[in-house]
């Protein structure tokens, strides 16, 4: 699964007894069409550093749309968990705008836009679609 995110994420989320996120190989992302893997992405799918992937809608090789000219770089690669992170494919908020752009009806309108062109652009997220909450704690 693909999730847009920002850096607030890597830095305050945590799980099982307050453990934060680490990293086994790499760094944050840092540009627009970079991505930090969950464990077992990389592992399953036999993704490193500097790998490039293609961002797709869907779960089946039928049928879904795919983002494939605009490939993302990996850059970093979460520590195991136990959770759906190491699931999970993670990009900026910036750059699920990015690879939308075009598609602001549900679907392709016209050629996708260059990486460089859309580098250039400053994009700020217009929607969020799901949030996690943290609780200081424990309700009653």
């Amino acid at each position: 699964r693909v999730m847009g995110t920002n850096h607030s994420y890597f830095e305050h989320y945590k799980y099982g007894s307050k453990q934060p996120l680490t990293f086994s190989k790499g760094k944050e992302f840092n540009g627009l069409f970079e991505t930090v893997l969950g464990s077992d992405v990389a592992k399953q799918l036999g993704y490193q550093i500097g790998s490039e992937i293609i961002i797709a809608h869907g779960i089946s090789d039928v049928g879904f749309s795919r983002h494939d000219k605009l490939p993302f770089k990996v850059v970093g690669i979460l520590a195991p968990t136990g959770t759906p992170v190491d699931k999970t494919v993670h990009v900026s908020l910036e750059a699920i705008e990015a690879i939308h752009v075009g598609w602001e009806s549900g679907a392709r309108l016209g050629p996708t836009p260059d990486a460089k062109v859309l580098q250039e652009r400053d994009f700020q997220p217009k929607q969020i679609t799901a949030m996690l909450v943290g609780l200081k704690s424990r309700i009653q």
